[in-house]
């Protein structure tokens, strides 16, 4: 099987803001090669893990690059409410929904059954 891209959207934000890449050119520049997404956002240019839709990353640009056969992957921080963690997968599945000048996606690849939660829950708690 050949080798392919998972892109970090937290990660490349910052990378942009340090002035590293353009988040928008090393996507089209990695999307032959794209086999999913590590999805979080960014506040304040380095707080990164942050919900979806929180901060400071184009969600909308992002989401053209998604595909059917991608998987999603919210990489959140174990600090966030299990509330904030519902509506940044609700979001990514918003069917087309915009909030707060944000469009969420329409198509989200693999949302149920295929979707995966990164989290690190508290001790003696549990995320249903």
């Amino acid at each position: 099987t050949p080798a392919g891209y998972w892109h970090d959207t937290g990660h490349a934000a910052i990378k942009e803001k340090l002035g590293l890449l353009k988040h928008e050119d090393h996507l089209n520049k990695m999307a032959p090669n794209l086999l999913g997404f590590h999805l979080h956002d960014v506040s304040g240019g380095t707080k990164d893990h942050q919900p979806v839709g929180e901060g400071d990353i184009d969600f909308e640009m992002i989401s053209k690059f998604w595909k059917p056969e991608h998987l999603l992957v919210l990489e959140l921080s174990p600090r966030l409410e299990v509330e904030e963690v519902k509506l940044s997968k609700e979001r990514i599945g918003g069917g087309g929904r915009r909030e707060r000048g944000i469009q969420f996606c329409c198509e989200a690849p693999r949302l149920i059954p295929g979707w995966l939660i990164f989290l690190a829950a508290r001790p003696g708690e549990s995320f249903r």
